[in-house]
């Protein structure tokens, strides 16, 4: 009776000794994977398919080393070589090595950088706002200028042409960019109140084409539509941390920024915006993340990580080994495949 139940009590034990090492490995290959895939979400700025399939191949190399090191470790042999075990470790310790700085990039960003990014991101955001509203203030006021300068040329024309000081009518020709203004007419009769009155509205209506032409240069298009649909799709994703999308829209806003400023500069030389968030984000770069971690930091991530892992290994860890002649070694008795052989 106490053979049987010493049998039932041991075959229990090997029950949950079974159990509870693969639950933790389950539990360390969901964060294992999940840890990757989202390193690998904001390192190849939001590619879905490819991250999803880099983490798949991950998650099945991870479980194939795990299930083969359990596997050879428990086989039994008729001579003891631990070679391949030996090269399935090293295998898995490269892949550990592969992983650990996506995993290790994910970490940093979702528990030490997460505000700061966030809080940059929406700064650009806001920045690049205001960068369009200064341009479209700045083209207003190029368009105000040159009409004061062709009304003020004009007016000093008219002073001037009693004299025969041909200077203004010269800049009032360059300004309007044109040959056609009838300023002989008035010329002839300069007393006349009908002739200058003509002549006036003829130059404003040139100005008027001409600073027409002028705001319609300094349009920037379909880019001011693009830059609308951006900030509204963007913002949210920022504010409320939308992981899957946050990395493209974080590259994306650096693009938008530098094509605003060239088509900007290109259209309106002379205008300058110094921004407040002219630093690039960073979000995808990996090396970033180390670069302004401390020690300490990496040190326990790096122990989180290898926590990790040894959930993975556990059932390996915590299997009995079967060595020569399938027999399976313990402290104090031999057993064989079949039973106990108490020495």
């Amino acid at each position: 009776m106490t053979t049987k139940q010493n049998k039932n009590n041991k075959s229990e034990q090997q029950v949950l000794m079974g159990i509870v090492p693969s639950i933790f490995m389950y539990i360390g290959l969901t964060f294992a994977t999940v840890f990757s895939f989202m390193g690998l979400i904001y390192a190849l700025r939001g590619n879905i398919p490819i991250a999803t399939f880099l983490s798949l191949i991950i998650l099945v190399a991870l479980m194939a080393l795990a299930y083969f090191l359990v596997k050879y470790k428990t086989k039994p042999r008729g001579h003891e070589n631990k070679k391949p075990e030996y090269v399935m470790l090293a295998a898995y310790a490269v892949i550990f090595s592969l992983i650990f700085p996506i995993c290790f990039h994910f970490v940093d960003i979702e528990f030490s950088r997460k505000d700061a990014l966030k809080q940059q991101a929406i700064d650009k955001l806001n920045d690049l706002q205001t960068m369009k509203n200064e341009y479209r203030r700045s083209s207003e006021r190029a368009v105000n200028s040159f009409k004061d300068s062709v009304d003020a040329t004009l007016n000093s024309y008219f002073v001037t042409v009693r004299y025969e000081i041909a200077r203004p009518r010269t800049l009032l020709t360059r300004l309007l960019q044109t040959e056609s203004i009838d300023f002989a007419r008035y010329e002839r009769n300069p007393n006349d109140p009908r002739t200058k009155e003509m002549l006036k509205k003829q130059i404003e209506r040139v100005r008027d084409e001409r600073a027409a032409t002028i705001k319609a240069n300094h349009n920037l298009g379909d880019l001011t539509n693009e830059f609308n649909d951006f900030f509204t799709e963007a913002m949210p994703v920022f504010t409320n941390w939308n992981r899957l999308k946050i990395s493209y829209y974080y590259s994306q806003t650096d693009e938008i920024q530098q094509k605003m400023r060239n088509s900007m500069k290109q259209r309106i030389p002379n205008f300058s915006y110094q921004g407040t968030s002219d630093v690039p984000i960073q979000l995808d770069a990996i090396s970033v993340s180390f670069a302004q971690a401390s020690i300490i930091k990496i040190v326990a991530i790096m122990l989180l990580l290898t926590l990790l892992h040894a959930c993975i290994l556990m059932p390996y860890i915590f299997a009995d080994r079967a060595n020569y002649g399938g027999l399976i070694r313990k402290a104090g008795k031999q057993e064989t495949l079949e039973g106990n052989i108490d020495l």
